[in-house]
């Protein structure tokens, strides 16, 4: 999901506009595993962020006018939504490839911003993770910002 949008000088001191896209990862050698796993751990994050949200319900706010309702909006997603509509990434390494490139081609972000604690995570499974996102997704995706950088 597109987290929000903000200003950052340029070497000119001018501001451009920055996007910023925020979306949890899980990755993992085998997209069946990382599916499995991941929606475990996605439907969590939902739940404990539809707790938190709940007073939302019924406040509003003119100073924050979309969060009303907030929590039955959190109460009827799913993981699996979450994950169509990519504001998770998750999958095997070469599957986590593919859904930034489309993040990239349908944002073209300045910046990802990755949460990988998502849910109620072992320190295990976030190390996994971060891991397999290092040493297989990252490198790749490295690669390919700076082939287009260069031309």
């Amino acid at each position: 999901m597109r987290y929000g949008v903000s200003f950052l000088p340029d070497a000119t001191e001018k501001t451009k506009s920055a996007e910023d896209y925020f979306a949890d990862i899980l990755a993992v050698s085998r997209h069946a595993e990382a599916v499995a796993v991941g929606d475990q751990h996605l439907g969590r994050y939902l739940d404990i962020w539809a707790d938190a949200a709940k007073a939302w319900d019924t406040t509003t706010s003119s100073d924050y006018p979309k969060y009303t309702g907030f929590g039955h909006a959190l109460k009827i997603d799913s993981p699996e939504s979450m994950r169509k509509r990519l504001a998770a990434v998750v999958g095997s390494p070469a599957t986590a490839l593919r859904q930034i490139e489309h993040i990239r081609e349908q944002v073209d972000p300045d910046v990802f911003l990755w949460q990988v604690d998502t849910g109620v995570q072992s320190a295990a499974t976030a190390m996994t993770t971060l891991d397999c996102f290092a040493n297989e997704v990252r490198p790749h995706v490295e690669a390919v910002k700076v082939g287009e950088a260069t031309g």
